[in-house]
């Protein structure tokens, strides 16, 4: 269980760790994305940092009530994400594609029912 559980989290982690980088290496494009999905242009500085925290609190579980906001913050930006691709004002097919939030509120699922079930042991 507990490999999985690291499996899963180490995904969550590579996938936050990948996004904060197309952030940080295009923020223009990120900025006009979020546009088109009707976001304003000034949470994009709030959104790299809440991905930085939370990633750092989900893989080093030094603070465990940090660690059980850090999951539930991504749960939040997951479904935020989700619905924002499904109903954006955007016809771009790659904007209105929700399958990499889908993918990322799954894997967050495994990974924080798989740490609930360690916990219990």
């Amino acid at each position: 269980m507990k490999i999985v559980h690291w499996i899963f989290t180490g995904l969550i982690a590579s996938m936050m760790v990948m996004s904060v980088s197309m952030y940080m290496s295009d923020p223009a494009y990120v900025k006009d994305t979020l546009g088109k999905v009707g976001f304003p242009e000034w949470l994009f500085y709030h959104i790299v940092f809440a991905k930085i925290a939370g990633t750092v609190f989900l893989l080093v579980r030094k603070w465990p009530k940090l660690t059980e906001w850090a999951y539930a913050g991504f749960t939040f930006e997951f479904c935020l994400a989700m619905s924002s691709h499904v109903y954006g004002d955007s016809t771009d097919p790659e904007i209105t594609n929700p399958t990499g939030a889908i993918m990322a509120i799954v894997l967050l699922m495994v990974s924080y029912t798989t740490k609930r079930m360690l916990e219990k042991k």
